[in-house]
């Protein structure tokens, strides 16, 4: 069931491997505040033909989809990466 407020958000990162092939998140993290917008960029046919008043939802498609915006989060969570050298500080 879905939260109408948007409570139920979740931001969850996963390293891509292939250009543009889905990866299922593997680490998520808990954010106080976000400002995405998405922005679509469409296309639509500009072709006329008889007894037709308005254009086409079938003749639009979207281009270019664009996200902007900030995430706050409270800080890194989760395991640390056992691949990652840690340094010591002086």
């Amino acid at each position: 069931m879905a939260i109408g407020s948007g409570l139920g958000a979740q931001l969850g990162i996963s390293a891509e491997t292939t250009y543009g092939a889905y990866v299922a998140p593997a680490r998520f993290f808990e954010f106080t505040k976000e400002s995405l917008v998405l922005k679509k960029t469409t296309a639509q046919s500009a072709g006329i033909a008889a007894g037709r008043l308005l254009a086409l939802s079938s003749r639009r498609v979207v281009t270019r989809r664009e996200v902007s915006g900030s995430i706050d989060l409270d800080g890194v969570q989760g395991r640390p990466d056992p691949r990652r050298r840690r340094r010591r500080l002086e």
